[in-house]
């Protein structure tokens, strides 16, 4: 669901000749839930013209990032995905500790 590549085939050449005209999608399912007034700011920091370009300290006082009119609960399809990422990163630095563990033991044993 890469703005500037939407349907996933694009490569690195065109991807950068997308950013630089400015032609992006956000019609992808993964956005079907996510607020105009959300798109509105991704689009808005997207933008190649720097004097067009939200400055930081109007994204910081924009009214999506200060939580006016958002949804009181997160998207069912962004909460999944951050389950499943700390899940796997848990399980990685479970592995990570584990390996440690055998190798001082392995080490403390000679």
């Amino acid at each position: 669901f890469h703005p500037f590549d939407p349907e996933g085939e694009a490569n690195e050449q065109q991807i950068l000749a997308n950013m630089k005209a400015h032609r992006l999608c956000l019609d992808a399912p993964e956005w079907g839930t996510v607020s105009g007034q959300a798109k509105g700011l991704v689009v808005s920091l997207l933008e190649p013209d720097p004097e067009q370009r939200l400055t930081a300290a109007q994204l910081i006082s924009h009214p999506w990032v200060l939580g006016q009119d958002v949804p009181g609960r997160p998207m069912p399809a962004t909460q999944e995905r951050l389950r499943h990422f700390t899940q796997a990163r848990n399980a990685f630095y479970g592995s990570l500790l584990m390996g440690l563990l055998v190798h001082q033991l392995s080490t403390s044993a000679d």
